[in-house]
């Protein structure tokens, strides 16, 4: 608990980099749905090469400790990757000044830069802690949006600095504060409560993002399984599919088999971001595949890297080759996905971050145990406007 709010260390384990972990930073109103500050920054980060820590950090579970103007965080260190369990952990320090976890700040330095909050509940007189390097101004907004009161500029660096006001205001009902900073940097405010506790929805940067050149990616498995795998055996066929050859995937007695295209597999033709790899605002996703049993539906899944997946159920499966298709648009927020069709998994990770970083691509026949086998043949992915 820091504040009204509650903060929490994201460990982040970087299997692809090294496998050296670091640690983030993710806030929440209410201790249950929480969200990354500042996703690929860590709040502590590795150590140079050769020091203690240069390789893995492990976040501490608890707060840290207040000591002065400074928050004292122990946290270990480790300088030997994380590759399994024999790796040791050394007790560290960092230091951080009160209140400095995250911050607003202008992008451009030369010019002033305008913050409104959500409405608030005035409880206290108001606080700043900012760093100011030229001046900061606060105004108080009615829920309409009408101005009741400014304050007067600040130009001077403080933690819980008081905002003094032109006049005496009375906060009788909730209010919003917008914040003029000039050459300043914003990193909380004291004496007000949230009203709305839910966390707006992520935005996703591909939302607006200007078209690349539309693509194609066929797997047609002509000659050979083009890198795909199956839980527990994949098998080639020369010919027999929808056009030329195809692929089957067996598994065990009593579970459904599947067919995937691994994250790491050599030159994998759909790993990446999808809105650079095959272009457009969107993509349809096409396949052509046959189960010995019919029953269960067929499952698209595209992973974020190999560790967590957004799924569309298609088509229900009978003997013969069914044909299955699944559109996305790389600018959905996580409820216009949901709304598609698309479920995200219990440990997925928002569209965004998904479509940005898709991985290990997996079609499953689901709901019909004991299958025996799927195969699938004509696997096509291609940009759409």
């Amino acid at each position: 608990r820091y504040g009204n709010v509650w903060l929490g260390y994201v460990m982040m384990y970087h299997v692809g980099n090294g496998r050296t972990v670091d640690a983030e930073l993710a806030w929440s109103p209410d201790s249950i749905t929480w969200q990354r500050v500042t996703p690929g920054q860590p709040i502590l980060p590795l150590g140079a090469k050769g020091s203690p820590d240069s390789q893995c950090i492990y976040a501490p579970s608890g707060p840290p400790i207040a000591q002065g103007d400074d928050l004292l965080i122990y946290y270990g260190g480790s300088d030997f990757p994380h590759t399994g369990w024999k790796r040791h952990c050394l007790l560290s320090l960092a230091r951080l000044p009160l209140d400095r976890w995250a911050g607003y700040e202008p992008i451009d330095k030369t010019a002033p830069a305008v913050l409104e909050t959500s409405l608030l509940r005035m409880v206290k007189p108001l606080t700043v802690s900012a760093d100011i390097g030229t001046s900061l101004r606060v105004t108080a907004l009615s829920a309409e949006g009408k101005v009741l009161v400014e304050s007067e500029l600040m130009n001077a660096t403080g933690t819980d600095a008081p905002v003094r006001w032109r006049g005496k205001p009375e906060f009788r009902e909730p209010t919003r504060l917008r914040f003029e900073l000039v050459n300043a940097k914003l990193f909380a405010i004291g004496g007000v409560e949230l009203i709305n506790h839910k966390l707006p929805e992520p935005v996703n940067p591909l939302r607006d993002q200007a078209p690349r050149p539309i693509q194609t990616v066929r797997i047609s498995f002509d000659h050979d399984t083009e890198g795909w795998k199956g839980v527990d055996a994949i098998e080639h066929h020369k010919d027999g599919g929808v056009q030329g050859g195809y692929i089957t995937a067996t598994r065990g007695k009593g579970l459904a088999p599947f067919a995937f295209l691994p994250a790491d597999a050599a030159n994998s033709t759909l790993a990446g971001d999808w809105s650079h790899r095959i272009g457009g605002r969107g993509a349809v996703i096409s396949a052509s595949v046959r189960s010995s049993k019919a029953g269960g539906n067929v499952k698209v899944e595209l992973f974020a890297g190999d560790i967590a997946a957004w799924v569309y159920t298609g088509a229900k499966l009978g003997e013969g080759w069914t044909p299955v298709s699944a559109k996305l648009r790389y600018g959905w927020s996580d409820a216009e996905a949901k709304a598609a069709g698309w479920q995200p998994g219990p440990t997925a990770f928002s569209w965004a971050e998904t479509i940005s970083h898709v991985g290990k691509f997996v079609i499953i026949q689901d709901g019909a145990c004991d299958a025996g086998r799927v195969d699938l043949d004509e696997v096509i992915v291609t940009g759409e406007d």
